[in-house]
């Protein structure tokens, strides 16, 4: 559609003009109103003419020609009659003169798709080529909307009631998430987190404790309390973390069984990195080793993360 916008431009022959004004005055007949929103709560209102799997194709209010944008930077598209053609970043609706169908109908091989076209205008960096001068920057996808692994580090500084007399050693753990979406005022990132842990007994006329090691499952959840906290600078982050845990036993000396992890977050996310790097301060209660293992203690970690987005880097393409 835009490529026909483009030769209508510059053609010099008034005939080519009229011949290819037609297809174009027909897509512009079955336009439909939309409103195009990005992951940055950015939008963008106007006509949208054809939604496919890769673009989609709209004339933004008080323009006269189409742009074309990239389904990637799209988070949500939604049609004057409420219809989510996109929603999440996903393609629910194709859509062209007029008709909708689901992408599983796959009737887009009789389409003209300027990708495949090595000579139709290429787009750079987000920037459509077929405006001229009307160009639009349309925002990057942040990198809390992609899956992290993460990798942390911390050390135990402060025991609960019944673990008197031993000490916890440095601490490892690793977690995998999934991007951040809204609920209510909150970011929200479910996953899962493993880590081992151990802890030495002192003298034995300290504690009657012994030495033992754990391994820990959690499921992990992460609250993202920035959209309270709008005043924070832009690339900083506080949260919460909430991760109900298994732990494995260690033999005779520790029996295992379920716990919870539970605390607070501090976030620096890198703008044009993949990394974001986290301190945090966690509550870790688990069951209390022999001789009572019915019964719940903890200890305080203080530690830091460094978080790997696990986004593919795209170079722009030039002309």
């Amino acid at each position: 559609m835009s490529i026909l916008s483009y030769l209508l431009v510059n053609s010099n022959d008034k005939e080519m003009r009229k011949i290819l004004f037609i297809p174009l005055f027909i897509s512009f007949l079955f336009a439909i109103e939309g409103k195009v929103v990005f992951y940055d709560d950015t939008y963008i209102l106007g006509d949208v003419i054809r939604v496919d799997e890769s673009e989609v194709y709209i004339i933004p209010l008080g323009l006269d020609l189409p742009e074309w944008v990239a389904i990637e930077n799209i988070n949500e598209l939604k049609t004057e009659n409420e219809l989510n053609v996109i929603a999440d970043g996903e393609v629910k609706y194709l859509f062209a003169n007029g008709v909708f169908q689901t992408p599983e109908d796959d009737w887009l091989g009789n389409y003209y798709d300027p990708k495949q076209d090595e000579t139709a205008p290429t787009q750079a960096s987000g920037v459509s080529p077929y405006l001229g001068s009307n160009l639009y920057q349309m925002p990057i996808k942040p990198n809390m909307k992609y899956y992290t692994f993460s990798a942390y580090g911390g050390m135990p500084v402060l025991y609960m009631t019944g673990f008197e007399g031993i000490t916890g050693a440095a601490n490892m753990a690793l977690s995998v998430n999934l991007p951040y979406f809204e609920w209510g005022p909150f970011d929200l990132s479910p996953g899962l987190k493993a880590g081992l842990y151990s802890f030495e007994a002192g003298d034995s006329g300290e504690t009657t404790l012994e030495s033992f090691s754990t391994s820990q499952l959690a499921l992990n959840l992460c609250m993202d309390w920035t959209p309270i906290f709008y005043f924070l600078p832009e690339n900083m982050h506080i949260g919460t973390e909430v991760s109900p845990s298994f732990n494995t036993g260690d033999g005779e000396a520790y029996l295992g069984g379920m716990g919870i992890s539970l605390g607070w977050n501090f976030e620096y996310w890198f703008k044009d990195l993949p990394f974001a790097f986290r301190l945090f301060s966690h509550m870790n209660i688990i069951p209390q080793p022999e001789p009572w293992p019915d019964q719940k203690s903890g200890y305080l970690t203080v530690g830091t993360a460094m978080l790997f987005v696990l986004k593919r880097h795209q170079l722009p393409v030039s002309n």
